[in-house]
């Protein structure tokens, strides 16, 4: 399973994403836990070590927002990496890890076509 988000320049200036459906069934999938499970009223987030193609190592957070509970992800240092306009594919390891689980973090540009 891979989630897909195409980036807005508000995700990125204000570090809010929602979770899309794609995210959502990603962590369903890979992760075995859904954004409406328990965990997230009584831990708040969620957070798994992810990596960008530079080998550079992060915090994905899963996490619902307090009055509303909307389901959102933060990506650390994003802004550095992508801009809006972009996809970011996340994809894991879960399924062959045998110690730590990762979440790749892939930036694809989109090009303008001349």
């Amino acid at each position: 399973m891979e989630a897909k988000i195409k980036l807005t320049k508000t995700m990125l200036d204000k570090s809010i994403i929602d979770a899309n459906k794609t995210v959502q069934q990603f962590l369903t999938d890979d992760f075995e836990i859904s954004y409406d499970d328990p965990f997230f009223v009584e831990r708040g987030k969620l957070a798994i070590t992810g990596e960008y193609a530079d080998g550079e190592r992060v915090n994905v957070r899963f996490y619902r927002t307090g009055k509303r509970g909307d389901k959102r992800i933060s990506i650390q240092k994003l802004k550095q990496y992508a801009e809006a306009g972009d996809e970011v594919i996340l994809t894991s390891n879960v399924k062959d890890a045998e110690g730590e689980y990762l979440i790749y973090i892939n930036i694809v540009r989109q090009t303008d076509a001349a």
